[in-house]
């Protein structure tokens, strides 16, 4: 993956994040958004080791903790999130801990530890 790309998922996540914070809009959306940031930090993680598979994987978020050398549980709230990603009534009382857990990325990404070969 080039270093434009990586830093155009970079720019993709902060921008979700930015949304996932904005208490003017619904918390379906919040919560959505705080996913999607999470996502794309793992996927800023990974640097590209996953390019072949078809988006959204459980992989990217195992992979990103594993990466990181974080527990896989310290991602258990997103993997539970895209195993309901289809659902019409998913819950929204994730939205802290996706919070949480994407500001927890955002940091490590910053820090570049363990996003490079």
């Amino acid at each position: 993956m080039t270093p434009e790309k990586i830093e155009a998922f970079r720019a993709a996540a902060d921008g979700w994040l930015n949304e996932a914070q904005r208490v003017e809009l619904s918390q379906r959306i919040r919560v959505d958004a705080a996913f999607d940031a999470t996502y794309m930090y793992c996927r800023v993680v990974l640097a590209g080791a996953d390019e072949k598979l078809e988006h959204p994987h459980q992989e990217v978020l195992t992979g990103a903790a594993e990466r990181l050398g974080w527990s896989p549980q310290v991602m258990a709230t997103a993997r539970q999130y895209l195993e309901e990603w289809h659902a019409p009534f998913r819950g929204d009382n994730r939205y802290d801990a996706l919070v949480a857990l994407a500001l927890r990325l955002k940091a490590a990404v910053a820090a570049d530890i363990k996003t490079q070969h």
